[in-house]
């Protein structure tokens, strides 16, 4: 394939475009793939080119695959050819071009695709170009397959699968690379401020001896997003089998819950732009309904860095991301420390805690009041519990220790009139925050 082509998917032969879809689903392919054969499992003869799927299942969407001479951007990873931000400059003004944006969109992307989208979208957020802006507020999710968010070995991987010899350009794309962090933590933030939903799936078998994208370096680390694992190696997680397979089950339910929040088109007649009705995304403030979930009730409000102080950011980035040293999961982290019993109760509070936040994403006074408790639990945590923990005390004796100095204190301090807090909300974040790596309840000789 010698250049970027578009092509429409539709449920019947000779079916044009609905220009009444609530949403356009564009699939993104990686390296060493095309627009077709990457969704395909066996031949599309044999019905296995799963955009179809998704093309007869939601009738709302338009279903669009995207292709691209991968070939070509692979001589990039060898030191010649377009690099990841000349691809993601391409993709943007083709898609552009081609009039998508127009209503709300979405992406479903493989391996390296999902790093296009995401450098695509920095450069539309960067940009003072109104059609790029627009763009990028029409995004309404991503679901990536097999991306290496916080890197992965490419190096050995690209030489592994496309047989070449990989430049520094490839070899700087490893674990710890500042510019891939420097992506990711752009996405995380930004997905989160312009309302984005994601998903993320991860393969569970090597491809040719290499595990190139495992759960770690699938975790984008967006709030509510936990990678899944796929049955299948790098190549094969995005071919699922049949419309039975998890991932295409996932996949599909992921993209109707965005469907479902994107508002109808308007109705023939109504304002044009182009060549069909023009559907603007709800903002991230029109989409921040108040709500009540015994925390408070905030005014809808767009969150951006300018209404959330600097420090208060910063904590919060800090505490919705996995902490480095500590990877194990929550049911590990209550096992270890003898409290087996308690994991489903944990999970159940953390996934509360998490919920909340997520309702209040867009509203800063929330993600301040939310960030607060967390520094407050961690601090009085470590001060008061996590030495008798250390010191081996028994786990009634930390139970005591919690509810007298995490629990009780900061309900009582962060009482306002009007604003009540739980001690149910404080005890989701002290699970939240064990569960991100931020607390330990084992002294590490379990």
């Amino acid at each position: 394939m010698s250049e970027t082509l578009l092509d429409f998917i539709a449920a019947q032969p000779f079916a044009s475009p609905n220009a009444q879809a609530r949403i356009d689903i564009v699939f993104i392919h990686g390296l060493g793939g095309d627009r077709v054969m990457t969704w395909t499992h066996g031949t599309p003869r044999d019905d296995g080119f799963w955009p179809k799927w998704l093309a007869d299942d939601l009738s709302e969407a338009n279903i669009w695959t995207v292709g691209y001479d991968s070939g070509l951007f692979a001589k990039a990873l060898t030191g010649e050819g377009p690099s990841l931000s000349d691809r993601a400059t391409v993709l943007m003004d083709y898609l552009i071009a081609s009039e998508l944006g127009q209503r709300n969109i979405a992406f479903v992307t493989h391996s390296l695709g999902g790093l296009i989208v995401k450098q695509m979208l920095r450069k539309c957020a960067d940009s003072g170009n109104a059609k790029r802006t627009r763009f990028l507020d029409s995004v309404k999710g991503v679901a990536f397959l097999g991306t290496p968010h916080q890197g992965a070995s490419l190096a050995a991987t690209v030489n592994s699968i496309l047989g070449l010899i990989v430049s520094k350009n490839v070899k700087d794309l490893c674990i710890g690379n500042d510019a891939l962090i420097d992506l990711n933590d752009w996405f995380r933030t930004k997905s989160a401020i312009y309302g984005m939903q994601v998903a993320s799936y991860y393969e569970t078998y090597n491809t040719k001896g290499l595990r190139i994208v495992d759960q770690i370096t699938a975790n984008p680390g967006v709030l509510g997003c936990d990678p899944i694992a796929v049955e299948g190696d790098h190549i094969s997680m995005c071919k699922p089998s049949s419309r039975q397979a998890p991932v295409y089950v996932g996949v599909r339910a992921f993209l109707r819950d965005l469907i479902s929040s994107c508002p109808p088109s308007p109705p023939a007649g109504s304002q044009t732009q182009g060549n069909g009705p023009t559907t603007m995304p709800p903002t991230p403030t029109q989409l921040a309904a108040p709500t009540t979930d015994g925390f408070h009730a905030y005014a809808p409000a767009k969150r951006t860095e300018q209404e959330v102080a600097p420090d208060i950011q910063d904590d919060y980035d800090i505490y919705t991301n996995i902490a480095a040293e500590d990877r194990r999961t929550l049911a590990q982290k209550m096992a270890a420390a003898g409290r087996g019993s308690q994991i489903g109760v944990a999970e159940h509070s953390k996934e509360r805690f998490m919920k909340a936040l997520r309702r209040h994403i867009a509203q800063p006074s929330a993600i301040t009041r939310y960030t607060k408790v967390m520094a407050a639990v961690e601090r009085r945590f470590s001060r008061w519990v996590e030495p008798a923990i250390l010191d081996g005390a028994p786990k009634l004796a930390i139970d005591h220790l919690v509810q007298d100095h995490v629990i009780d204190p900061i309900v009582a301090q962060h009482q306002t009139p009007g604003a009540e807090l739980s001690e149910a909300i404080v005890d989701g974040a002290l699970y939240y925050l064990t569960g991100n790596c931020h607390i330990r309840w084992d002294n590490g000789q379990a």
